[in-house]
């Protein structure tokens, strides 16, 4: 009976610590699978938007995405780094500071770093920057596309109104694809 004890606690113990050992790492490569969709839906968003000639300094002017987030989302995103939109290469920047967000044409903001937005936004300045989170209240507070979760799915909103504040066009193939799209401007007939 003694061994069957210690066999039974052994297995136990086995268990447990397994358990422990291998739930972050399930959900870190877990976090990790949704950055790499969510970089690849954000770039799909970016090829899908028009910016005014005045968003770029030159025409040879890099297309550059602002990541506010952890490591892990900004190795992400740099799984992009190097294609194109428009015919101009992306480049990818983490940034720290809210006040650094100068000459990019979109910007990423995790959840984790809400608490900058609205000095993001007031970095900003008016500018043509693609501002797209994934928080709760970001199209309210001035954020022109949501990520967020849905049945287990990334699906996102839209706030055409901000986008066309910044002479940003995005495309109704994009918005056809939304779950919300806030657009107050009236349909003249």
């Amino acid at each position: 009976m003694l061994r069957l004890s210690a066999f039974f606690t052994f297995t136990v113990a086995s268990l447990v610590l397994a358990v422990l050992v291998c739930t972050p790492v399930q959900a870190a490569e877990k976090a990790q699978s949704e950055y790499f969709v969510k970089a690849a839906l954000v770039y799909n968003f970016a090829r899908f938007t028009e910016w005014p000639h005045e968003a770029f300094a030159t025409d040879q002017t890099t297309f550059r995405i602002a990541v506010y987030g952890d490591e892990n989302l900004t190795k992400a995103f740099a799984e992009i780094e190097g294609r194109a939109i428009a015919d101009r290469k992306i480049e990818i920047v983490h940034l720290e500071q809210p006040q650094d967000v100068v000459d990019f044409q979109l910007l990423f903001l995790a959840n984790t770093e809400r608490g900058k937005w609205p000095q993001i936004l007031a970095a900003l300045n008016g500018d043509a920057v693609l501002t797209i989170g994934e928080m709760n209240g970001f199209l309210e507070a001035g954020g022109m596309m949501n990520l967020h979760m849905v049945e287990k799915k990334i699906r996102f909103q839209v706030n055409l109104d901000h986008a066309r504040d910044k002479k940003l066009t995005i495309s109704s193939r994009i918005l056809k694809l939304a779950t919300e799209v806030v657009d107050t401007v009236e349909v003249k007939h």
